[in-house]
């Protein structure tokens, strides 16, 4: 419970999100950080802001976030690193971090060893994105770990999959960061896996994912591009140019409007770069 006398704040006791005062509300918040941290392996600290608040501005949103940051920090609960010194903070989890999230039924594992890199980065940044437009998601991290329906499909692993549930299946769409320009034998082999995987008006089968860990299928319907470097703009030509040379121009053009492609852009929102450390309440496990 929270105290107004020493201003501590408890994990894990809330009461009716409803009935919260302003600091049970940040004391849930706590509670959301770690657990999506845990989800994600690491996230920025920008990311977490996007996630925890983003119904109010953006610096206001990375001001609340660095607080809970510097709470759990001083707490020990998570780990605080960065690339370089002009970059936000990447976050993951403690091993005491962990071991509170496991005391309370949840899988977790500390992220001492866990280096996400500007690939991870730009998967987290997607899938936040998509969490916030109302989709379901399993992370990069979860597939890796095998948390997710499956690790690989069609002999290929996802950077991340979204799904909202339509009727009896899971609606998904499948995401892919492009690090690189694909050609040659590498751009053949996406292709025949998007005829292989993407449903056409007739045929459901290759797109469907099963599993032990949910009972409604996954049915892939969607592959998003993320294009993360200027080498790999020009994708979409590309691969229509390859599909018209492997199957009939009509299924084509069914493939082609399953494809979304998305060219990364720089943030161009102010980012605090937690460059000052942050006065902040305590938080008690």
């Amino acid at each position: 419970m929270y105290s107004r006398a020493t201003g501590d704040y408890t994990l894990y006791h809330q009461p009716n999100e409803n009935a919260m005062t302003p600091a049970q509300t940040q004391n849930s918040k706590a509670n959301e950080l770690l657990e999506i941290v845990n989800r994600f392996g690491s996230l920025l600290s920008t990311q977490l802001a996007r996630n925890l608040y983003p119904a109010i501005k953006p610096t206001s949103a990375q001001r609340q976030t660095q607080r809970l940051i510097q709470a759990l920090l001083a707490l020990g609960l998570i780990l605080a690193k960065r690339d370089t010194r002009f970059e936000p903070l990447s976050i993951s989890l403690s091993e005491k971090g962990a071991r509170t999230l496991r005391a309370y039924g949840t899988s977790a594992k500390s992220g001492k060893d866990i280096s996400p890199g500007k690939h991870r980065n730009t998967s987290n940044e997607a899938l936040i994105g998509l969490m916030l437009k109302g989709f379901e998601v399993y992370t990069e991290h979860e597939i890796l770990t095998e948390k997710a329906p499956c690790k690989e499909h069609n002999g290929k692993v996802a950077d991340g999959l979204a799904y909202k549930l339509n009727e009896r299946i899971k609606s998904t769409l499948w995401l892919e960061v492009e690090a690189a320009k694909r050609g040659g034998r590498d751009l053949a082999t996406l292709c025949q896996w998007l005829i292989s995987t993407l449903p056409t008006d007739l045929e459901y089968k290759g797109s469907m994912i099963t599993s032990s860990i949910d009972a409604v299928p996954m049915v892939i319907t969607q592959v998003l591009f993320i294009l993360a470097v200027k080498q790999a703009q020009g994708l979409e030509a590309r691969i229509l140019n390859k599909l018209t040379q492997l199957i009939p121009a009509t299924e084509v053009d069914m493939l082609m409007a399953r494809l979304i492609f998305i060219i990364k852009k720089e943030p161009t929102q102010a980012q605090i770069l937690d460059q000052k450390p942050v006065k902040s309440n305590k938080i008690k496990v």
